[in-house]
């Protein structure tokens, strides 16, 4: 397997279809590498994008334009049409009409993606992909078969051990991301809770997650009903941390006993009905485990935060 870097130039297919590179990635093939100025890009090619870094290939001749995020991993794969692997990271895509026979195709471990003319974006890691479609519709499929999923414009979908739509106008609840290890060392399973109201006492919090030292992170987005002022509540056993707006609000990251009745609390004014960016991170250590996220208000008796003000996003 060679490898070379590419950053801002041109490049064409051995196919019929031509390419452009913007920004900079390196390219790994397999054999050896053309030592000519211009980078001939082919199927079995992998980009990948570093840490800071990005990159957008676009087919000029037609209008579409992928733009892949940094770290990142492309395969490209051989014709009919444009057929891609993503195998880590994510891509945005700005995608012209497709021939219906030869459509843009985007593999990843969990979906088979398929595109006639849309713009989306689609993220992967090892136990999950998530699409968000802004206009027109990606068909996704199952990765080893079985019946897919129309999703329009406005919606999302997330594929892990099986297909779900998640509607963009209800409340479905938050991405969660469960690790093995206290300190968020190895993903086991993503999943999407409807809300986050749980006494695993000591127990496993799911099949495939260890029962003692696992750790959360819940992410997605808050809705609430009244404009007033909220507090916002954690409790724990053990550590929690909440973010909103990207604001840490809540930091309580100790090995602790929970107390119901003595939450951490956030005092937030909150506007009815706008949504605001959320993240809860949550650790066990060992023995007994537990976490609640609650709110009250002048006009909300206390209560968990419900599946229907809570919509999921990855962090």
């Amino acid at each position: 397997m060679g490898t070379r870097s590419i950053s801002s130039r041109s490049a064409s297919s051995s196919g019929s279809r031509s390419r452009s590179i913007h920004g900079s990635a390196s390219l790994e093939r397999a054999g050896a590498l053309s030592p000519a100025a211009g980078v001939k890009l082919r199927p079995g090619d992998i980009l990948t994008t570093a840490a800071g870094g990005g990159l957008e290939l676009s087919f000029p001749g037609e209008g579409t334009r992928i733009t892949i995020a940094a770290s990142t991993r492309l395969e490209l794969l051989g014709p009919p049409g444009k057929r891609f692997r993503l195998e880590a990271g994510a891509v945005s895509v700005e995608a012209a009409p497709q021939p219906v026979a030869q459509p843009l195709r985007i593999a990843t471990p969990h979906a088979e993606l398929t595109v006639v003319g849309t713009a989306f974006t689609t993220r992967c890691n090892p136990l999950m992909t998530w699409l968000e479609v802004a206009h027109g519709a990606v068909r996704m499929g199952g990765a080893n078969g079985g019946p897919g999923l129309l999703v329009p414009a406005g919606a999302r979908a997330l594929a892990s051990d099986h297909l779900e739509l998640i509607p963009p106008t209800r409340g479905s609840g938050l991405l969660a991301a469960y690790h093995d290890g206290a300190d968020f060392a190895r993903l086991a399973l993503v999943r999407i809770d409807p809300c986050v109201d749980f006494d695993w006492q000591d127990r496993a919090p799911a099949p495939g997650v260890e029962r003692e030292r696992f750790s959360v992170r819940w992410s997605g987005e808050l809705e609430p009903r009244f404009s007033e002022t909220y507090r916002i509540s954690v409790a724990s056993d053990d550590g929690a941390r909440l973010w909103l707006d990207d604001r840490l609000v809540i930091d309580c990251w100790r090995i602790q006993s929970i107390n119901y009745a003595a939450p951490a609390i956030a005092t937030v004014v909150l506007t009815a009905h706008k949504k605001v960016k959320l993240r809860l991170d949550y650790f066990e250590y060992e023995h007994l485990a537990a976490v609640r996220l609650g709110w009250e208000s002048r006009s909300q008796l206390f209560q968990a935060i419900p599946q229907q003000c809570l919509y999921p996003a990855p962090p």
